[in-house]
């Protein structure tokens, strides 16, 4: 009788149910909710380590949310015909807040398939014009002046302003 009631415990709450109640799931909204109830208060401006604490916990490395097309420019490339190394990341590593950069990296999606389509040479065009045949793509993140800045860059043949003009 143990034996399947355990089971079914298992079925309902998951192999690792027991282990996992040593933690607790916050939604972030409730962390933001507290984190503004705090904001114009003592504990704030007298404990600033338990107000930053918090933002940790809700806050994302930007890095980490723009590593989601790390291996879509890959994928996208190799139905492009072109080779393309894993998207590389550098730089500051600035937390933010997900919700307020969320339609911008989503956004990025754009960029990334362009820098692909029209940036990125085939390999045997790379290879004719001395380069490695897989293309490159670098995300630099920097903060500037209390400013978030994305730099996106590739390695490939650069904008056609005049087939740009003509469209």
């Amino acid at each position: 009788v143990y034996s399947a009631e355990w089971n079914k415990l298992v079925e309902v709450l998951g192999q690792n149910f027991f282990q996992r109640a040593e933690y607790v799931q916050v939604e972030s909204k409730r962390i933001a909710s507290l984190e503004n109830m705090l904001l114009g208060t003592q504990v704030a401006k007298k404990m600033p380590r338990v107000f930053d604490e918090l933002r940790r916990w809700r806050y994302k490395k930007i890095s980490e949310l723009i590593l989601q097309y790390k291996n879509y420019v890959v994928e996208l490339g190799l139905r492009m015909d072109k080779k393309i190394h894993p998207l590389t990341i550098c730089g500051a590593e600035v937390l933010v807040d997900p919700r307020e950069y969320k339609e911008i990296l989503y956004n990025l999606v754009h960029i990334f398939r362009n820098m692909v389509d029209h940036g990125i040479e085939r390999p045997e065009e790379r290879s004719s014009n001395d380069k490695d045949e897989y293309g490159n793509i670098t995300c630099e993140i920097s903060l500037e002046n209390d400013g978030l800045y994305l730099e996106i860059s590739d390695d490939g043949k650069g904008i056609d302003v005049e087939k740009i003009r003509q469209k």
